[in-house]
């Protein structure tokens, strides 16, 4: 478990220092703030000090500067993809909850994890690409501009 976490980690990591073009100093002050528990060996950084002195590439700046730079649309995409998966990661946990009471015989937590589950994994309308393009276009052979329908009913 403990190496599946660390592929994790950087995986976070290395999604944020995309994000953000590839800027590491940014990067990390991002995954520090947001989510501390995901930096390699820095989850223990109190303040950016000590995160400057275990991180090379964010000695050379300031915090102030890192700060300005939060404003910048690649960083604040960055925190919003960190938000998600945080948000993600939550509500999986309330969806294990709810089993372990279910399972233990709370009725209400079954129905808790019923609905829940059912929401959590539903489909929603903007998934399906190939549906959004299709839909509404017109679409015969003969050159006339009847247009077609291809939602799916269900």
């Amino acid at each position: 478990m403990a190496s599946q976490r660390k592929i994790y980690d950087k995986s976070l990591l290395s999604a944020v220092r995309e994000i953000v073009d590839g800027n590491e100093p940014i990067a990390y002050y991002i995954v520090w703030k947001y989510a501390p528990q995901f930096l390699p060996d820095g989850d223990n950084c109190d303040t950016f000090d000590e995160l400057s002195k275990r991180y090379d590439c964010i000695s050379k700046r300031t915090e102030i500067s890192i700060i300005k730079s939060m404003y910048n649309e690649n960083a604040q995409r960055a925190i919003k993809y960190i938000l998600r998966r945080i948000d993600v990661q939550r509500s999986v946990d309330i969806l294990n909850k709810f089993y372990e009471l279910s399972m233990a015989g709370d009725p209400q937590a079954l129905k808790a994890y019923m609905d829940f589950k059912t929401k959590f994994f539903a489909e929603s309308e903007t998934t399906n690409e190939l549906e959004q393009i299709l839909h509404g276009m017109s679409f015969n052979s003969d050159g006339d501009d009847e247009e077609y329908d291809f939602s799916l009913k269900l």
